[in-house]
């Protein structure tokens, strides 16, 4: 059995850490650290269709939000075209009314509604079937994740600080990541 590896290649936090799973956990999960911007959560329903969720919770979202997610991944120096792998993005109010969401440029997507909200959560699908150092792979018996390829990112927030929690699948009992645990 390999275990999920998290690889936060990107300088997508300010100070990372990782949640462990937790079966209680209310959804959707604000940011365990009270001094973080916003909490991911990583998901994986199905593995076997090298698929995995992802959910972003804003607590105090940005009056013109925009969202982006990297094209390059420290180390490997050439532009990437992650986007092409997002799916079914939808942007929710925290009491779950839908906001309109606009692709503007081939990896960024600006939100409209979300002033004055007290939090905004975020959901996509991402197709993981790259095994390479830079991208994602999922499948049943492990995943190997990278942050440029995974997290879409606040336009102007990208170096605060966020909560990663993973809920992995029953069948994978190991978390491999450089990220610290969160202080309980």
């Amino acid at each position: 059995m390999r275990p999920l590896l998290l690889s936060l290649a990107i300088a997508c936090t300010g100070g990372p850490s990782v949640t462990p799973p937790t079966p209680d956990a209310p959804e959707p999960a604000a940011p365990a650290d009270q001094d973080a911007f916003g909490s991911y959560t990583l998901r994986f329903p199905d593995p076997g269709t090298q698929y995995l969720e992802v959910e972003l919770v804003l607590p105090k979202p940005p009056a013109d939000l925009k969202l982006r997610m990297a094209s390059w991944t420290p180390g490997s120096y050439k532009i990437r075209d992650y986007a092409r792998h997002l799916e079914g993005l939808s942007v929710n109010t925290g009491d779950g009314t839908p906001l309109a969401v606009e692709k503007i440029s081939k990896d960024t997507w600006s939100v409209s509604g979300a002033e004055g909200s007290p939090s905004v959560v975020v959901r996509y699908s991402l197709y993981a079937a790259v095994m390479a150092v830079q991208s994602n792979w999922v499948e049943p018996d492990f995943a190997m994740l990278n942050g440029a390829p995974t997290f879409l990112l606040p336009v102007g927030h990208e170096a605060a600080t966020y909560d990663v929690r993973i809920s992995a699948p029953d069948a994978w009992p190991h978390i491999s990541t450089a990220l610290p645990p969160h202080p309980k």
